[in-house]
């Protein structure tokens, strides 16, 4: 799945991602780490998004980011909350990354 890349607004600094505050979410599908099949447009309008982006598994940062939204799951199940991870790892490195460190929630490869 190719989700983002450099795009320039009018007269708008935009990071490497192409996403600024307030941008509507692009659609997207792929299959995650276990091999599940996902696409954005069955779950938005019935809950609410939570997309981090990462640059790498296994990488202290990224564990500690990713770890956080772990920890913090039940919270935005509460909230009635998807929560999806983004890297350009494969989805092997999902695999690993995810079962090593207990995650609930679906990694894609962006690639």
């Amino acid at each position: 799945m190719k989700l983002f890349g450099p795009r320039k607004g009018k007269g708008e600094k935009r990071g490497l991602s192409g996403i600024t505050i307030g941008d509507v979410m692009p659609e997207f599908s792929g299959v995650d780490q276990n091999g599940k099949t996902f696409s954005s447009k069955d779950v938005v309008g019935q809950k609410h998004m939570v997309v981090f982006f990462y640059p790498n598994d296994f990488t202290y940062i990224c564990t500690q980011e990713a770890c956080s939204f772990r920890d913090s799951y039940e919270k935005f199940r509460e909230l009635n909350a998807e929560v999806v991870g983004i890297s350009a790892n494969s989805p092997d490195s999902h695999r690993n990354f995810s079962e090593q460190n207990q995650l609930p929630f679906s990694l894609f490869a962006d690639e």
